[in-house]
C-alpha cells in the first residue's frame, strides 16, 4: 500500500482543532478591529465637524411666495406697532395737557417724600414760581407744615391701595392762610403717592358767610317780632284801658312792623338782583342820568329835611349811559339816606355824577359826618355789618343797604368803593364801565 490509512477518529480530532483555532483568530481579529476603530474615530470626529462646519448643509428652496408671505406680514406687524406708539403718544400727550391744565394742585411723591412731578397749580400753591423750586425736593424742603407730612407718612403706608384718604389742612402763606382739602393714595409697587390739592378757602369763606348771614337775618328778624309781640301783650294785659299808654305802645309796635318789613323788603331785593345776575338779565337800557338823580334826591328830602341836613347835586342834562333805572335809583337813595343819617344837622351831602375817562360814568354820595374807621372799610359792604350796631339801629338801618349798594353796582359790571377819614366824612363812588368794558377804580372828581 503507497500510504497510510488514518483511522477516522484521527481526521474528527483535527477538523476540531482547526475550528477551535479559527474562532480563536476572529475573535482576537474583532477586538483588535474594535479598539483600531475607536482610535480612528476619535482622530476622525474633530476633522468631520470641521467639515461639516466649512461645508453646511444647503438652505431649502424658498419661493417668491413664500416671501411676499413674509413681507406682508413684516409690515402687518410693523403697521400694529405704528398704530399703538401713536396711540400712547397721543394718550402721553393728553395726560400731559391734564396734567399742566389743571385747576386742583398736584404732586407725585416717591417714598422718600421727594416731589417727582408737580404741575403748575401746585407749584403756585406752594407759594413757587418755578417748577424747578419744587420737583426734586422733599415736601419738607418745599413746604414746612406738620399735617401736611403726617398725611403723606399715612398714605405711604397705606396696603389697600385703591383706598383714597382725605384730610384738610391749613397753609400759612406769605399773603393769607388757605384752607386746602388733600386727597392721596399710594402708587402701586413703587413705594410712592399722588396728592390732589384743592384750594376750598372761598368755599369756607362763603359758608363763614352763610353761617354769619342766617345767624344775623334770624336776629334781624328776632328783634322787631319780639318787640311787637311785648307790646301786644303788655297792651292786653290792662294797658288798653290808659288811652295815652296804650297810644305809645301801638306806635312802638307800628314802628317794628315797618322796621320789618323794610328787613323783608330788602332781603328780597337782594334775592331778585342775585337771581338776576348779570348785566344782560337786569335789563339795561341806554338814558338820561339827570331825571334819575332828580328822583332819587326828591326820595331823601323828607328825611334830610327833618335832619337839616341840605342835599346839593351836580349832573350834566345831555349825560347818558345803560343803566337800569329802578335799580340804579334805588342805590343812589341808599347812599344819600345813609349820608343824611350820619350827618350832623347843617353838614352838606352832596351827590354828583360824571364821566369817566374810559366812557363810563361815576356816580358819587359825600357827606361831612363822622367818617369810618379803616378796621370797618372791608367788610362794610355785607350783609347786616355795622360799624355801630346799637345806633344803626336806633336810626332804622336794616343793615343790608349798603350790601343791595354793592350788587346793584356788580349787576351792571360795576363796582362801589369808599373812601373816609374818621371825624371828616365818606366819599361812596359807584363806578359803572364805559364802551370798553374798564371801570374807573377810583373818584374822579
Amino acid at each position: 500500500m503507497g500510504g497510510r490509512d488514518w483511522p477516522l477518529g484521527h481526521w474528527g480530532g483535527l477538523l476540531a482543532l482547526c475550528l477551535l483555532l479559527l474562532v480563536g483568530a476572529a475573535a482576537s481579529l474583532g477586538c483588535a478591529w474594535d479598539r483600531g476603530s475607536r482610535r480612528v474615530a476619535a482622530r476622525l470626529r474633530p476633522r468631520a465637524a470641521e467639515e461639516a462646519a466649512s461645508h453646511p448643509p444647503p438652505l431649502p428652496l424658498v419661493t417668491p411666495a413664500a416671501l411676499l408671505a413674509v413681507e406682508q406680514e413684516g409690515r402687518r406687524v410693523v403697521d400694529a406697532l405704528r398704530q399703538k406708539l401713536a396711540q400712547a403718544e397721543e394718550r402721553a400727550q393728553k395726560f400731559e395737557t391734564l396734567f399742566e391744565r389743571m385747576v386742583e394742585a398736584v404732586l407725585v411723591i416717591d417714598g422718600d417724600r421727594r416731589i417727582r412731578a408737580a404741575n403748575p397749580a401746585a407749584v403756585a400753591l406752594l407759594g413757587r414760581r418755578e417748577r424747578q423750586e419744587v420737583e426734586g425736593r422733599t415736601v419738607l424742603e418745599t413746604v414746612r407744615n406738620a399735617p401736611l407730612q403726617q398725611f403723606i407718612l399715612h398714605v405711604l403706608a397705606e396696603n389697600d391701595q385703591l383706598k383714597v384718604a382725605e384730610t384738610e389742612i391749613v397753609l400759612h402763606g406769605s399773603e393769607a392762610e388757605r384752607v386746602v382739602q388733600v386727597h392721596g393714595v399710594r402708587l402701586p409697587g413703587e413705594g410712592g403717592a399722588i396728592l390732589v390739592c384743592t384750594d376750598i378757602s372761598r368755599l369756607k369763606r362763603l359758608e363763614n358767610l352763610r353761617q354769619e348771614f342766617v345767624a344775623n337775618v334770624s336776629h334781624e328778624l328776632k328783634t322787631p317780632v319780639t318787640a311787637i309781640a311785648g307790646f301786644l301783650e303788655t297792651l292786653l294785659d290792662g294797658a288798653l284801658r290808659e288811652p295815652e299808654q296804650a297810644r305809645r305802645f301801638v306806635a312802638i309796635a307800628l314802628d317794628n312792623a315797618r322796621r320789618l318789613g323794610a328787613i323783608i323788603d330788602d332781603l328780597l331785593l337782594l334775592s331778585r338782583i342775585e337771581q338776576e345776575g348779570g348785566r344782560e338779565r337786569v335789563g339795561l337800557t341806554r338814558q338820561a342820568l339827570r331825571p334819575l338823580v332828580e328822583r332819587a334826591v326828591d326820595l331823601c328830602r323828607p328825611l334830610a329835611s327833618d335832619r337839616g341836613v341840605p342835599v346839593a347835586w351836580v349832573c350834566e342834562a345831555g349825560l347818558e349811559a345803560a343803566v337800569n333805572g329802578p335799580l340804579l335809583e334805588q342805590a343812589l337813595v341808599n347812599l344819600l339816606t345813609n349820608a343824611v343819617t350820619y350827618s350832623d344837622p347843617g353838614k352838606t351831602v352832596r351827590l354828583r355824577v360824571g364821566r369817566s375817562p374810559t366812557g363810563g360814568v361815576w356816580l358819587s354820595v359825600e357827606d361831612e359826618g363822622m367818617g369810618i374807621e379803616p378796621a370797618h372799610l372791608p367788610r362794610l359792604f355785607e350783609r347786616f355789618y355795622r360799624t355801630d350796631k346799637a345806633r344803626s339801629r336806633r336810626r332804622g338801618g336794616t343793615g343790608l343797604g349798603l350790601a343791595i349798594v354793592k350788587h346793584i353796582a356788580v349787576a351792571h359790571g360795576g363796582q362801589v368803593t369808599v373812601r373816609s377819614t374818621p371825624g371828616r366824612g365818606s366819599v361812596f363812588t359807584i363806578c359803572l364801565p364805559g364802551t370798553d368794558g374798564a371801570v374807573l377804580r377810583e373818584d374822579s372828581d
